[in-house]
């Protein structure tokens, strides 16, 4: 059995490299935040906001008191929502023993990170795998995290600088742009430690990073083909640089393809 999921799990993390690069670079593509959810009770009704519009709303629509109504249910439920999300990174924070001294990126604080969240999506149902895959999984996220750092080293040269990362998820608005439960973990975790906080932005981050610093080295090496679209070439340039993160971890991790 223990042969069998060790297979399972080399087989599946070399599936979910490919799987999460795409949805990386999908969501990196796609400036939509991830939070519309949360801004769809407030922010299509703003013309509506004050209590004279409203009242107006209800004298020439019938159907208005019941739309204020919906959108209090709504804002009902999401503050259930957040209390949910509030106390299941509370309980998680507190299965985890996390470092403060991890002061920068790297495979342990990777891994712990991971684990705390793998265990933080079990808390709120966004997980489908069984409690007892939470280390293997955790292990492969932060060796895939350790080897995008060990690549764009090797061939970006890449270096990472803390300020110019923080500097980056604050002008790329990520923090605000991300889902409720990312923000309520990351909000939970700056009032534990700025360091475990810092540690848990880079574990969510860093590879918008890491690209957004290459890929101009990337782009000098091979030139845009006539007639593909910068959609099209910028692609193509990031599965360039995912096939060697796949190929590294392959070679450099065969204990989690064989027994």
């Amino acid at each position: 059995m223990k042969h069998s999921k060790t297979i399972f799990y080399g087989i599946g993390g070399v599936l979910f490299i490919v799987l999460s690069g795409l949805m990386f670079f999908l969501s990196a593509d796609d400036p939509q935040p991830k939070t519309l959810e949360m801004n769809e009770a407030t922010g299509s009704n703003n013309e509506g906001s004050d209590s004279t519009s409203i009242n107006m709303d209800s004298i020439n629509n019938p159907n208005a008191q019941e739309d204020v109504e919906a959108i209090g249910d709504y804002e009902e439920e999401l503050e259930e929502r957040e209390q949910v999300a509030i106390e299941a990174a509370q309980e998680a924070i507190s299965k985890v023993s996390l470092s403060i001294s991890l002061t920068e990126p790297g495979e342990q604080a990777f891994l712990e990170h991971a684990r705390l969240n793998q265990i933080y999506m079990g808390l709120i149902g966004e997980r489908l795998s069984e409690d007892e895959d939470v280390d293997a999984e955790a292990e492969w996220m932060a060796k895939e995290l350790s080897t995008w750092m060990h690549i764009a080293k090797e061939t970006g040269d890449f270096e990472y600088n803390e300020e110019a990362f923080l500097n980056y998820v604050s002008s790329e608005a990520l923090i605000e742009n991300d889902d409720l439960a990312t923000t309520t973990m990351l909000h939970e975790l700056k009032e534990e430690s700025e360091v475990v906080y810092h540690r848990h932005l880079e574990y969510h981050y860093l590879k918008s990073f890491i690209w957004h610093s290459i890929k101009d080295v990337y782009s000098a090496e091979e030139s845009q083909q006539v007639g593909e679209t910068d959609e099209e070439y910028s692609f193509r340039l990031y599965l360039r640089f995912e096939q060697k993160i796949i190929e590294y971890m392959i070679d450099t991790y065969p204990e989690l393809l064989n027994d």
